[in-house]
């Protein structure tokens, strides 16, 4: 059987939806780094950026369907989602090999939201009796310290690369924040305090 590495390294035909997101900057850079054939979506802005990070093909958003341009490519292995409510989990696996894999990086409805006023203190309790029992309830998100430690080192040696975009000033936190949600931002948008 293998083991979680070698079937992440045995990944070849990976899509990274939103690369020009702090996140998918780093995706494109760590699935290059895992051997993987990288595609990419994003801005023609970032365009260039996505490709100096690695990504092979750039999808460019905002020229016409993206789910149309997808269709006429080959499967992916793996799709990292990480814009919000762009393209649907469903709609990523209609895109993935037999066996794919999508992973999307922005939280999902919990279920309590689809409760009734009855079950909502039912469900919150569950919840409260699995963390006191020390098992999360949302699987395995704990960060590994052993993994930030392999990235701390990614970065070190110059394999994995931070991207920032634009830097504000304090004055200027509601432009930075507008910046950041808006689509030409091309990973992340710093405020520097002095």
């Amino acid at each position: 059987m293998l083991s979680r590495s070698d079937r992440l390294m045995a990944l070849k035909g990976i899509l990274v939806h939103g690369g020009s997101s702090p996140v998918g900057c780093i995706l494109i850079q760590l699935a290059r780094l895992w051997g993987g054939s990288v595609a990419t979506t994003c801005s023609s802005r970032a365009k260039p950026v996505a490709q100096a990070l690695g990504a092979e093909e750039v999808i460019v958003t905002g020229r016409g369907n993206v789910e149309k341009q997808l269709e006429i490519r080959e499967s992916f292995d793996m799709i990292f989602n990480t814009v919000e409510g762009s393209l649907s989990h469903e709609t990523c696996l209609k895109f993935c090999r037999p066996g794919g894999h999508v992973v999307t990086t922005y939280p999902s409805h919990i279920a309590s939201d689809s409760y009734n006023f009855l079950l909502r203190p039912t469900y919150n309790l569950w919840l409260r009796i699995k963390l006191l029992l020390g098992v999360s309830p949302w699987g395995d998100l704990v960060p590994s310290p052993t993994t930030l430690d392999q990235l701390g080192a990614l970065v070190e040696d110059g394999s994995l690369q931070p991207v920032v975009d634009k830097i504000f000033s304090p004055q200027d936190a509601e432009l930075a924040f507008q910046h950041a949600g808006s689509d030409e931002a091309i990973g992340k948008t710093v405020i520097r305090f002095r």
